[in-house]
């Protein structure tokens, strides 16, 4: 008789929603991510590219900041991209997506809906998302692109 009174709500969770194929967008809802650093929404696609694998600090910023000789002079930018990324997400209730380790980051696949992991798992919806484009405003996206084009 109480569950007449007090019915009891299950809310769902709404997962980060992330679409790599075209540009490369972020969403929490229907709301895209608005990021502090142009930088850390780039740092989160990488990861994305790199599905689910751990991704050192000094080979993130390799593929970012494109200067390899150059890697210590980025560790404050890194630093800083990580720490607007890591709030970004935390705001929306999704700081769980990403794993650190001592010099390194990962995302979490299992934990976002992404167009990109449902045409790796062959999914029909991710299938007939890819139109021929991945992350087109990345370069370092290129060997991904040319991978899935093959």
């Amino acid at each position: 008789m109480n569950e007449l009174r007090n019915p009891v709500v299950h809310v769902t969770e709404q997962k980060l929603r992330i679409k790599a194929f075209g540009n490369f967008e972020v969403y929490k809802g229907e709301k895209v991510l608005d990021f502090k650093y142009n930088k850390s929404r780039e740092l989160l696609a990488y990861l994305v590219d790199r599905n689910g694998s751990l991704c050192s600090n000094h080979e993130i910023i390799t593929a970012l900041w494109e200067e390899g000789e150059k890697v210590n002079n980025h560790i404050s930018y890194l630093k800083n991209t990580r720490t607007d990324l890591i709030a970004t997400l935390k705001a929306v209730g999704c700081g769980d997506v990403l794993e650190r380790q001592r010099g390194s980051l990962r995302i979490i696949p299992e934990k976002i809906d992404c167009d990109y992991f449902d045409y790796l798992n062959q999914k029909p919806s991710g299938i007939n998302a890819y139109r021929g484009e991945y992350m087109a405003q990345y370069s370092w996206a290129e060997m991904t692109h040319g991978a899935l084009e093959s």
